[in-house]
């Protein structure tokens, strides 16, 4: 296992422009200390109050090969809580997906834009599935234990799913939702 390094975690995630916070933490580390856990969350949003324009992303270490001590926030350096005069209109999260391939990261992109696309589960039955991320996957089906392959999306230079037992997503990208109001 690998000890996460604070400078990399802020070089990978924070364009020169931007003002970047990073509240690392596990399961395991959310169970063993609560009180620090609720703590640290607090202080993580606190620095969004006093700082709009701060992009705030939760790097999410339960199955990751990184090995992490303690919960920690990792600031960059303009990050500190002096707020801007000028305010933007909109409000962004960026939530870090940062795991071991075949996890299901691209599921749950895919899930999560769902999720906001249907205000009901009924409706997102009746609906067309909203693919981000082409996918495929193999599923059981009747008595027989028949297997069959479900596919999802167009093709897309990014993703290789044709090759059983490797990465799909072939780079790191982003992907923006627009959330509704309330």
């Amino acid at each position: 296992m690998e000890n996460v390094d604070s400078s990399t975690l802020i070089d990978k995630f924070n364009n020169n422009d931007d003002y970047v916070c990073i509240f690392c933490s596990s399961d395991f580390l959310k169970k063993q200390n609560t009180d620090e856990w609720n703590d640290n969350l607090s202080r993580f949003i606190e620095q969004r109050q006093l700082r709009p324009d701060l992009h705030l992303i939760y790097a999410y270490f339960s199955y990751s090969t990184h090995e992490l001590s303690n919960t920690m926030i990792i600031a960059s350096k303009e990050s500190v809580s002096t707020p801007k005069s000028t305010r933007k209109d909109y409000s962004t999260m960026n939530i870090l997906l940062y795991d071991a391939w075949g996890i299901g990261k691209s599921t749950f992109i895919n899930a999560l834009a769902n999720y906001f696309q249907f205000e009901t589960i009924d409706l997102a039955v009746l609906g067309e599935p909203f693919v981000f991320i082409p996918v495929s996957f193999l599923m059981t089906i009747s008595d027989q234990f028949e297997e069959k392959l479900i596919e999802l999306g167009h093709e897309d230079s990014n993703e290789k799913r044709n090759d059983e037992g490797e990465s799909v997503t072939q780079q790191c990208k982003s992907y923006s939702f627009h959330l509704p109001s309330g």
